[in-house]
């Protein structure tokens, strides 16, 4: 970490979508785009010998011309959205392998493109949905507590003395986990205490871990396990009822939780 004397940090700024997760993201959409091509291929050299229908070529390659699209998201200013845009356009043309497979679309060689595709679509997907969040949360913006706006910090980081931090810094560095709970600090080159004790620094943390409500949000947020974990017995047992709201529950939860946005029951922010 070097010093950051003198380098403002805007409140409204978002952090940048990390290279690695963009470059993840393009190798998703580009593994599937292969395999959809290869079946396209495939169904015309069937479409050629008379054995499977002319549509099953074309079908196949509007439905893989979305995926294309995601490729220059991921490397743009609305990077954070390449990942939901991909789990939205992966599935139609694994649907229409389906489909093609049942009409006959694909000629009687080519009948083991279907399952691949279902099974690759299938992998990717929920890779996809696990990269999205991550994503998410790399990227959340955070609220600068009004009660360290003032003043300079200074922090004691691997050993040495570094600053001045402005509030919103000093934020930023709790953010990234350059500064802990444990992090000796000073304000105004007063007296040497833990970080733990500024104010809305780290909020107020409970024991309810973020990863485990993420991990239970993917896997089974369809059955209200992330609800109640967080202590919403009642929220849980209608969105087991209702299957996650058919879905679309589940997914405005995972953000939710991925953002940062949804505590638990007590109040308590989940602990990183």
């Amino acid at each position: 970490m070097s010093n950051l004397v003198g380098h403002d940090v805007q409140r409204s700024e978002r952090p940048e979508t990390p290279r690695a997760l963009r470059i993840t993201i393009s190798i998703f959409a580009v593994l599937y785009i292969v395999l959809c091509l290869t079946a396209a291929a495939y169904a015309l050299a069937e479409v050629r010998r008379g054995w499977a229908e002319p549509a099953s070529v074309w079908s196949m390659v509007v439905a893989t011309a979305p995926l294309i699209l995601v490729l220059p998201l991921a490397w743009s200013r609305w990077a954070r959205w390449a990942g939901p845009c991909l789990v939205l356009v992966l599935p139609p043309p694994a649907v229409l392998s389906v489909v093609l497979y049942v009409d006959g679309g694909f000629g009687s060689n080519v009948e083991w493109i279907t399952p691949v595709m279902v099974f690759g679509g299938g992998v990717l997907l929920l890779a996809t949905v696990v990269l999205s969040v991550t994503v998410f949360v790399k990227t959340a913006r955070r609220v600068i507590p009004q009660e360290i706006l003032g003043g300079d910090y200074y922090a004691i980081v691997m050993g040495e003395p570094m600053g001045p931090f402005s509030g919103e810094q000093l934020s930023q560095q709790a953010q990234t986990r350059a500064v802990h709970p444990e992090t000796q600090v000073s304000r105004n080159g007063g007296q040497w205490f833990p970080a733990a004790e500024v104010p809305g620094l780290f909020g107020r943390q409970g024991d309810k871990q973020f990863i485990t409500a993420v991990l239970l949000a993917v896997f089974t947020g369809s059955l209200g396990i992330d609800r109640f974990y967080l202590g919403y017995t009642g929220l849980g047992v209608l969105k087991l009822l209702t299957c996650g709201g058919l879905g679309l529950w589940s997914l405005v939860d995972l953000i939710l939780i991925a953002t940062g946005k949804l505590r638990a029951a007590d109040g308590t922010e989940l602990a990183r």
